[in-house]
């Protein structure tokens, strides 16, 4: 009488190739899909902020300080401003009295009442370009070209300290994201920056976007200079 078989068992060395050949297949393909679902994630992480400021910003309540980063809105808006003067005259002094901060309807008000100034300016400024339903998608390539172009040459030679400014700036917002905002009447574009990124001061990762904040709008067609909603002379 032949005895029945028995479950076949590997020999070791065998079991261990098999799994070696399962790992090394294995692997890539987990550190390829987690990548993606990185990727996707960031994706719409950004483009959801995008749209929670716009609707902010149309909102009664109005855009809230917690979705703006203060001290880089100020400090762009200050250098667009220095740019666009040099439109219309190379006067050091008057360039720099702009680049400190002493030009624009701002300058009449205390310090720490100019932040929510600049938020009721670009909240009014968002309304009145934007209407109906939108949507978001990234746009890291707008973002890229803004800071290239705010942290660009002006008409005019721009004062030795203005220059270290935008050279500040465009190290500051290096992995800064962006995001274009498309509605049924109107676009804009926005940077942001994530809650770790360079040059940033530490920031909470436990509100619902990250420590993201809004640094500039723009729009997505510029002219020679372009005028952003955080502009103080855009009333």
């Amino acid at each position: 009488m032949v005895p029945a078989a028995g479950p076949r068992i590997l020999p070791a060395v065998s079991a261990r190739r098999w799994a070696s050949r399962v790992l090394s297949f294995g692997l890539p393909l987990l550190a390829g899909l987690l990548s993606l679902a990185t990727v996707w994630h960031l994706r719409t992480a950004t483009s959801r902020f995008a749209l929670a400021v716009v609707d902010a910003a149309r909102s009664p309540a109005g855009l809230p300080a917690s979705l703006v980063d203060e001290d880089l809105v100020e400090r762009l808006r200050r250098v667009e401003l220095v740019r666009r003067l040099s439109v219309d005259t190379g006067d050091r002094d008057r360039l720099l009295e702009a680049l400190r901060g002493e030009l624009g309807p701002d300058r009449k008000y205390p310090p720490d009442e100019r932040p929510r100034r600049q938020r009721e300016r670009a909240q009014g400024g968002l309304r009145a370009m934007l209407a109906g339903a939108c949507r978001a998608e990234p746009w890291p390539e707008g973002a890229a070209s803004w800071v290239a172009r705010v942290t660009g040459p002006g008409l005019t030679r721009l004062p030795d300290e203005a220059v270290a400014e935008q050279r500040h700036l465009r190290e500051a917002l290096q992995g800064a994201e962006g995001a274009r905002v498309t509605c049924a009447s109107g676009e804009v574009g926005l940077l942001i920056v994530p809650g770790a990124f360079r040059g940033a001061r530490p920031r909470p990762w436990s509100d619902a976007w990250g420590g993201r904040r809004v640094a500039d709008i723009f729009p997505t067609r510029t002219s020679v200079l372009g005028i952003s909603p955080f502009d103080p002379a855009m009333k």
